[in-house]
């Protein structure tokens, strides 16, 4: 009997996990873009260069399950921190965490780029070449005076770096 119980839970939560998988899988290769997170040595790197300060508006472009932004959290929560991705089944896993930690982070599903990111004071990014080609022509304009883009692995095409450490790419806007 409690053999039966456990192989009907064992298989209703493996269906849910294929279906979750599946859903995810089905996004990541309609957008051409994986969830791969950034290293730990590369996350702080980008925090360090984003110098993030109480008050400031930070977005996570493509924030995956969100460990850039918890990470940055630790540092300074006193900072706003909103995570953008289009695959929501990763974004149930980071909203559940944020939950669970007691962290004022906020996840939204959806495409960035129909986002208002003008009030934005940080931005982090580790999205593919030709996604910041979209970034640098659609989002680069929008920022207000004084904004940091900090990318992981793929610069703005057409915009030269105030500071680039290894794979980090930081910029200012003037």
């Amino acid at each position: 009997m409690w053999i039966d119980i456990f192989l009907l839970i064992f298989t209703i939560l493996l269906t849910l996990a294929s279906i979750v998988f599946a859903y995810a899988g089905y996004h990541i290769i309609r957008h051409k873009v994986p969830s791969i997170p950034s290293g730990h040595k590369t996350t702080n790197t980008m925090i360090r260069h984003a110098k993030i300060q109480p008050g400031d508006k930070v977005y996570d472009l493509g924030c995956g399950f969100g460990g850039l932004l918890f990470q940055a959290y630790k540092i300074q929560p006193k900072a706003i921190y909103t995570g953008f991705e289009v695959v929501e089944p990763i974004l149930w896993w980071a909203r559940i965490k944020a939950r669970l930690s007691n962290t004022k982070i906020k996840f939204k599903v959806g495409d960035f780029f129909t986002q208002d990111l003008s009030r934005a004071d940080i931005v982090f990014c580790y999205l593919w070449p030709s996604i910041m080609e979209r970034v640098e022509r659609e989002i680069w304009p929008t920022l207000k005076p004084g904004a940091v883009i900090i990318s992981n692995a793929f610069p703005l095409p057409n915009v030269s770096a105030e500071r680039h450490d290894g794979r980090v790419y930081a910029y200012r806007k003037d």
